[in-house]
Parts: structure tokens; sequence; C-alpha cells
């Protein structure tokens, strides 16, 4: 525990206290300071009268501050509502934009599907008519139909292929694009997680710094009340 001197009105006291010398000295430096501003424009009063005047001085100012701390803690409540809804919003929208590229996907996929059985039929047509007028002279021209028969599989393989290949880099393309969607907007939702939680700290360390400021000037008012009421000319006081 140390020991502080001060001065007040004139008077000195020695405080035992377990708070930082330097703090204790600037609080009563600041006191001494606004009580000789009061004195000089209440020339004629008695001390306690410009000490209760003081002492309401200060109360008000730390009302006032605890006014403040509620104004930001409402601010810092509404903000987070808003962030929250628009974090709501940004998913909600992401999910939309994700279905509506997955019916357009499967809208191409169908359409694809269409085309090749189009194809088939017009395949199937093809080789039912070829089939009718080339019967009477199949004994002739087993060899050729033959060859032709395998060319048009070979060409039939192909196209299958070149249909799989292309279903399968619209599918890939579809996914890439929905995966790509859905990192970007799970990007946006991290910057504003990580922006509303800085506010949120920025704003709870200022409230609690308020706070902690109000309760010790409450404190220290009233302590230094109760000692002056109590202190005589050389007064000794003691803060437990």
């Amino acid at each position: 525990m140390d020991t502080v001197q001060i001065t007040i009105l004139g008077k000195n006291y020695t405080l035992r206290t377990d708070e930082e010398p330097e703090r204790i000295t600037k609080v009563a430096a600041l006191l001494e300071e606004r009580i000789s501003e009061f004195t000089a424009a209440m020339k004629g009063r008695s001390d306690y009268e410009v000490l209760t005047l003081v002492a309401f001085d200060l109360m008000e100012q730390a009302d006032s501050s605890a006014v403040e701390t509620d104004k930001l803690r409402a601010l810092l409540n509404d903000t987070e509502i808003k962030n929250q809804q628009l974090l709501i919003d940004n998913m909600n929208s992401a999910e939309s934009e994700l279905f509506q590229i997955a019916a357009v996907k499967e809208q191409e996929n169908n359409d694809l599907r269409g085309k090749i059985q189009d194809y088939e039929k017009l395949f199937e047509e093809h080789a039912a008519n070829t089939y009718t007028s080339a019967e009477h002279e199949l004994d002739q021209i087993v060899a050729h139909t033959e060859k032709e028969n395998i060319e048009l599989r070979a060409r039939f393989t192909e196209f299958e292929k070149q249909f799989d290949d292309h279903a399968m880099n619209v599918f890939n393309s579809a996914i890439k694009e929905a995966k790509e969607n859905a990192e970007s907007k799970e990007e946006e939702n991290i910057k504003l997680n990580t922006m509303l939680e800085n506010f949120e700290k920025t704003f709870d360390d200022y409230a609690k710094a308020k706070e902690r400021d109000i309760v010790r000037m409450q404190e220290e008012i009233e302590a230094l009340k109760l000692k002056l009421a109590e202190s005589s000319d050389d007064g000794q006081l003691t803060l437990a």
C-alpha cells in the first residue's frame, strides 16, 4: 500500500491506497482545478457550497457518460441485427442463384438428350429405309453393305462418344461455376462476419472502459466527500 500527499482547498492530506500514486495525484489535481474554477465563479460562497456544486457537476458528467454508453450499446445491437439480416439475405440469394444455375444446366442436359433421341430416330429411319430398298440386291452387295454397316456403327460410336464428352463438359462447367459462386458468397460472408466481430469488440471495449471510469469516478467522489467531512485542518486520512 502506497502513501500519497495531496492538497485540496489549501489543506494537505495523506492518503494510503492500493491505487497507483500517479493516478491518485492526477485525480486530486483535476479535482483541485475544478474546485478552483467553481471558487472563482462563486466568490463569497463557502467551501462546503463549492464542494457540493463540484460534486454535483462530476455526478452529472458521470450520468452523461452512462447515457452515452447506453446509446452506443443500442447502436451496437441495431448494427448486429442489420448485419445478421444481411448475412441471411446473402445466403438466401446465393442459394437461389445455385438453384437457378442447376435448373439452367438441367434444361441444357434435357435439350441434349432430346437431340440425341432425334438423331437416333433419324438413324433408325434411315437404316430401315436403306434395308427395304436394298433387300432385293442383298445377295450381290452383302460385302458392300456390311462395310457400310461397320462404318455406320463406327460413326454412331464416335457420335455417342462426342455426345458423352460434351455432356460431361457441360456438367463439369456447371459444377465449377456453382462452386465458384458458392466460394465467392462464402468469402463475402466471412468478411461481413469479421467486420461485425471487430465492430462488436471495439464497442464492447469502449463501453466497458466507460463503465469502469464511471464506477471509479463515483467511488472516488464518495471517498473524497467522506474524507473531507471527517478531516481536520492538518487532517491525516487513510483510505482502506
